[in-house]
């Protein structure tokens, strides 16, 4: 599957400390590995590890990474979501054109899932799946050229990844196809509380 001649990027957001969880997500073990670790390995096998970034905050302490991938401190650690994916367009090769995008807290994400959004995006800004009703930003697929339009927004003060998507001119994923590959929608699957967590260790 791995595409090492292809133009594929990734960011992956390793977050902070979560609220809801009550503790650093990206450290949490299930069946014994990192949430971010398995978040990677479905990543890695769509990306070329040097094509990778992983935006951390601060003092974010993480697994063990391969040297491969890069890891940056983002400096705006308490915008939110918005303002790490732009720290990580940033620090992304300049062949890159298509981004993969995720959290560390997705870790039944499957490969062949965001290989099927990549071979959606076409000329679009994004590829955003739907999941039982709800837009999916994390995980989905991203222009690079969605950068000067995520710096904008930072600008005006908006935070969210909601607000990107009404400032980008994306196209809904073909979710069929995606359940074709992943019928219970695992992928989508975040890890945002101890319940959840519980649930991602049950389907292991």
């Amino acid at each position: 599957m791995r595409n090492t001649a292809s133009t594929y990027g990734a960011v992956v957001l390793c977050g902070g400390q979560s609220s809801r969880m009550g503790k650093d997500k990206a450290n949490l073990l299930l069946g014994g590995q990192s949430l971010l670790s398995r978040a990677l390995d479905a990543v890695s096998l769509v990306v070329p590890e040097a094509r990778i970034v992983c935006v951390a905050a601060k003092e974010q302490k993480l697994p063990v990474l391969s040297t491969a991938i890069r890891v940056v401190r983002d400096p705006r650690e308490n915008l939110g979501p918005l303002a790490a994916l732009a720290t990580g367009l940033r620090e992304l090769p300049v062949e890159c054109d298509a981004v993969v995008v995720t959290g560390c807290d997705h870790p039944l994400l499957s490969a062949e899932v965001l290989e099927e959004l990549l071979n959606q995006l076409g000329g679009s800004a994004a590829v955003i799946p739907e999941v039982a009703g709800c837009l999916q930003p994390l995980p989905a697929v991203y222009s690079i050229s969605i950068r000067g339009a995520a710096e904008q927004l930072l600008h005006e003060g908006r935070r969210s990844l909601h607000s990107l998507l009404d400032a980008i001119p994306w196209r809904p994923a073909d979710m069929p196809a995606v359940r074709s590959i992943d019928p219970e929608l695992l992928s989508f699957l975040a890890c945002n509380n101890a319940a959840e967590l519980a649930e991602a260790e049950r389907l292991l």
